[in-house]
């Protein structure tokens, strides 16, 4: 299938070929990827870096081509592990936005003359180094897209210089969309969606949930489980803490994960007991709002 596109242009953002970020050239790719077809399990490096090139050649492509191409970002994330790296080897390295280009920007600011001058330099530099993904992570997908994206990073980064920036930019990135002012924190409980639930018992790190009747225990009258969701990101919880309200403090952990546990008198709760706090998005490690959450709930 193919997409003629328009490209909106501006003259406050001059085109540097090759140039952008690793959101800009990831977007760009899936919109390539959009427009040619899927990327098979036997496209080879070449292939893909000739893809990657064509796509970094044309033009930005309208947001609706954008929303369809986030919903076949999975199927990039999906390559198996070596493919995908890859592929991320190829945006830390190949497809790096060019030095010259900040180096240009910088030169500008240093050199201005006046006021006005260095007021301009410095929204080009500005510019040079801003990343347009504010523009795109409202799209359908695409903020889940770019958790996942630093989640692989995460886990492969280790020393590489190339991977490592990209890993950098973002957590930067994730952790200005995920001010605590932008998150909204919501009780779970057994009447909530399905799928909620059901993330809810994978995503326990701490207490293991184990099926369903174990879930039911963990959300009855004397349970409370809360957990903040951002609103790009509907339905995927990004931590959660699960409590138990008791008389007293507890001795033991065991009692209160018990599926078996009879239910304890809330008139006679005195306590409550914050027992499981879990990181639910793994892409997310580090932006620091674990603590933000804990106060929420007491």
């Amino acid at each position: 299938m193919s997409l003629d596109i328009v490209t909106p242009t501006t003259e406050s953002e001059p085109n540097h070929e090759g140039g952008g970020n690793l959101i800009r050239r990831t977007f760009e790719i899936l919109r390539q990827v959009w427009q040619d077809g899927p990327v098979s399990h036997g496209t080879s490096p070449a292939e893909l870096a000739e893809r990657i090139s064509h796509c970094m050649a044309a033009p930005v492509g309208a947001v609706s081509a954008w929303a369809r191409a986030v919903d076949l970002a999975g199927e990039i994330l999906d390559m198996d592990g070596d493919r995908r790296m890859g592929f991320l080897n190829m945006l830390a390295g190949q497809f790096a936005a060019p030095a010259e280009l900040v180096d240009g920007a910088m030169a500008l600011v240093r050199d201005a003359r006046t006021l006005d001058d260095r007021r301009r330099a410095e929204r080009g530099l500005a510019w040079a180094l801003e990343t347009p993904a504010r523009k795109l992570n409202g799209l359908p997908g695409g903020m889940k897209l770019l958790v996942d994206l630093r989640t692989q990073l995460l886990s492969h980064a280790g020393d590489d210089g190339g991977l490592a920036s990209l890993e950098g930019e973002l957590k930067s990135l994730l952790g200005a969309w995920f001010d605590m002012g932008f998150l909204k924190l919501q009780r779970i409980t057994w009447d909530s969606p399905a799928s909620v639930l059901e993330k809810l018992i994978s995503y326990e790190a701490v207490h293991e949930i184990k099926g369903w009747d174990d879930l039911e225990r963990r959300l009855a009258p004397d349970r409370r489980c809360y957990a903040y969701f951002h609103p790009h990101m509907a339905g995927e919880p990004l931590i959660f803490v699960e409590v138990a309200l008791a008389e007293g403090l507890p001795g033991e952990i065991a009692p209160l994960i018990d599926p078996m546990a009879p239910l304890d008198d809330l008139f006679a709760a005195d306590t409550a007991v914050l027992y499981s706090i879990s990181n639910a998005q793994k892409g997310l490690a580090g932006i620091g709002f674990g603590g933000y959450l804990v106060r929420r709930v007491v």
